[in-house]
């Protein structure tokens, strides 16, 4: 399967960042009372639709450039047994989990994500994530490695 957007955590998490992907929510089986309110049902609908969820923009930086942003882990709990005005915070968090047709999804408390945070402030110009792509395999031709020892280290 050929995915550009997979991302592979330091802790061996594997993130698809990926727009738009394939499967069905789990919101409802992690949450199986109804919204009751048009709050909550408009929480619902946000789910998936963060306007801050916009990570897979990263480009790599070009020869000579430097990244403006870094990776960092970020994980999430949101038990069902939480209160509800906690609960309802989950429509703000961008993750969506899938499974395949005919399986049982599995219901976690358990989000594992990443964001992008800025290694300076930064205002109306590109945002630059150093993609560190392992040196294993052959490379697209447009990669250019921001620091080649790192990425040995990283993938040594």
């Amino acid at each position: 399967m050929s995915n550009p957007y997979l991302f592979a955590r330091f802790d061996g998490a594997v993130i698809d960042a990926k727009p738009w992907g394939h499967g069905q929510l789990s919101l409802e089986h992690a949450f199986p009372e109804a919204p009751q309110t048009e709050a909550e049902r408009d929480l619902e609908r946000l789910q998936g639709c963060h306007p801050l969820a916009m990570g897979h923009f990263a480009n790599h930086p070009g020869k000579g450039m430097r990244p403006n942003v870094m990776v960092a882990p970020l994980d999430l709990s949101f038990s069902p047994t939480m209160p509800n005005k906690h609960r309802r915070l989950r429509a703000y968090i961008p993750n969506l989990t899938f499974y395949e047709r005919g399986t049982e999804p599995r219901v976690s408390d358990d989000i594992m994500g990443a964001v992008l945070i800025a290694l300076r402030d930064l205002r109306d110009e590109e945002v630059f994530l150093n993609y560190r792509l392992t040196p294993h395999v052959s490379r697209p031709e447009w990669y250019e490695p921001v620091d080649v020892e790192e990425e040995w280290r990283r993938w040594a």
